[in-house]
């Protein structure tokens, strides 16, 4: 029988750069013999570790865990402490991209957007990457996830470690203060170990190694090169000028008319609260969304053709508004069933 393991308030203090202990997520310091443990970082009944970044993540200087890239590559952070420890995962829908919106959005169980096109954003995309590639590394080497290793986990406050014996053997280090730190790691020997990220050598001479980590960052060293994970996924990305839109507009709908669904492209040029609406002929409106927090760049807003109780409605015209402050686009969609 597998029992969940709801660590999620102890990974989001810990994206937020409060300080948390990890050391409940890993079966065995529950003093189980067993691997039963689900651990997850979110799920229906848990708030988003990027909500919460966004709302009330630390900062020091430049550092700003408020900022969208910053809170992206937190999550990447906490993904390498989640997914290396052996036992069974769970990570819930969207998290891979940074889903940012409140689980109290549209009231606790109302419906949350489905943001596909959250994939094409370079820096979300890359969180995606990371999340792939740190479940190609369970994959490939057994040490992440065969049961009844050689786990030592320091979980507790703001510099955390996972160091692990077996095939290969492995270490993990993270620095989750919003500050640089350098950290004394301690490896099963002394030569070669590799970073699995850059795929870089570090040499260590006898057991010990000082490594120097900016905020935020974290390295997953083994004693065997490992096949690395595309190159400059950790790299935090700041959208060129030249690429971001240069005004609020709304594109084509398609397909229209429609029978099924139809989408809608959109593009906002600074962070912007906006509020979709769906009109019918007669003036009525059928839909509201609010979609708060958009970074500038572009969107997609798909209507299946039902109101606001999830009803199908008929066939006609209808338009659809978006709305910012003293701004409104409007497209008109013709459905025909």
């Amino acid at each position: 029988m597998l029992l969940w393991g709801n660590v999620t308030h102890d990974y989001q203090e810990a994206a937020m750069g409060w300080g948390s202990d990890f050391t409940w997520s890993y079966y065995a310091n529950r003093q189980w013999n067993k691997p039963h443990l689900v651990t997850y970082l979110e799920s229906h009944d848990e708030e988003r570790l990027m909500y919460k970044n966004l709302q009330w993540g630390n900062a020091a200087g430049s550092y700003d865990i408020k900022q969208l890239p910053t809170a992206l590559n937190r999550i990447k952070l906490v993904a390498a402490f989640f997914f290396t420890l052996p036992g069974p995962k769970m990570f819930w829908q969207f998290g891979e991209l940074g889903y940012d919106y409140s689980i109290d959005y549209n009231g606790r169980l109302g419906e949350k957007p489905i943001r596909w096109d959250y994939l094409n954003d370079p820096r979300r995309l890359n969180l995606y990457k990371t999340f792939a590639a740190l479940i190609k590394l369970r994959q490939q080497a057994e040490v992440f996830r065969k049961p009844n290793q050689n786990v030592l986990l320091s979980g507790y406050g703001y510099q955390k470690s996972i160091s692990m014996s077996g095939s290969p053997n492995a270490v993990i280090s993270g620095n989750f203060n919003v500050s640089a730190a350098t950290v004394t790691l301690n490896f099963a020997h002394g030569g070669n170990w590799f970073d699995y990220f850059s795929g870089d050598t570090l040499s260590v001479e006898g057991n010990s190694k000082e490594v120097t980590l900016k905020p935020g960052e974290f390295r997953i060293y083994t004693d065997v090169r490992l096949e690395p994970p595309e190159p400059g996924i950790l790299t935090e990305i700041a959208a060129a000028a030249d690429q971001l839109p240069q005004r609020f507009r709304l594109l084509p709908a398609y397909p229209n008319p429609f029978n099924n669904t139809t989408h809608l492209q959109f593009e906002v040029d600074r962070i912007s609260d906006l509020q979709i609406s769906i009109i019918d002929i007669l003036g009525r409106e059928i839909l509201k969304v609010v979609s708060p927090r958009h970074q500038p760049g572009r969107y997609l807003f798909s209507w299946n053709g039902c109101d606001a109780a999830g009803l199908p409605v008929e066939s006609g015209t209808y338009f659809v508004c978006f709305k910012r402050q003293n701004e409104t686009n409007v497209q008109k969609v013709t459905l025909l069933k």
